[in-house]
């Protein structure tokens, strides 16, 4: 489960589920007023902010029956959509998704069920599709991960053992 600031730090955005239904929603720091997230489809979890557009992980249509088919998707503080075709072309699975600490680029860390992962990372304005960086071995899962920067990505992994192992992809 994830909580994500709003860049001015006044909100916080985190997902329930109402029903079979996930969606997000939001709370005010100050007044502490809960509000529901408009979104053009079901959100799954949030991923983080870019200026006043939210960025969030949605169920892939057509996959009922197909749990953790999640994709990332993006929506504008008025409810519309802003999530472009090439944002669309990695499943996750049952991964996660973190954004650059500027909001130009997002890492995809895709585990398709008990086959093995993979990192992606796409660049939001250039309309190119996510661009593969890395595989993982079939043994290793995600735990989450951070931009060290803009250019660095750490992402935490658990092998049966599980110990920590930290992976910092450049750019």
């Amino acid at each position: 489960d994830q909580l994500v600031w709003s860049p001015d730090g006044r909100r916080i955005v985190y997902a329930v589920t109402v029903g079979d239904a996930p969606m997000l929603r939001s709370v005010r720091v100050a007044g502490r007023v809960v509000e529901p997230i408009r979104t053009p489809g079901r959100a799954v979890a949030p991923v983080g902010f870019i200026g006043d557009t939210l960025g969030y992980l949605e169920p892939v249509p057509g996959s009922a029956g197909r749990p953790n088919a999640n994709r990332i998707a993006f929506v504008r503080s008025n409810g519309e959509s802003a999530t472009t075709e090439a944002m669309q072309t990695v499943n996750l699975g049952n991964g996660s998704a973190a954004l650059s600490p500027d909001g130009r680029r997002v890492a995809a860390l895709v585990e398709p069920g008990g086959a093995a992962g993979s990192i992606w990372t796409i660049d939001l304005g250039s309309g190119k599709p996510f661009q593969k960086v890395a595989d993982l071995p079939a043994d290793v899962r995600f735990r989450g991960a951070a931009w060290a920067d803009n250019d660095r990505l750490i992402v935490a992994t658990v092998q049966r053992t599980s110990h920590l192992v930290l992976f910092d992809q450049g750019k």
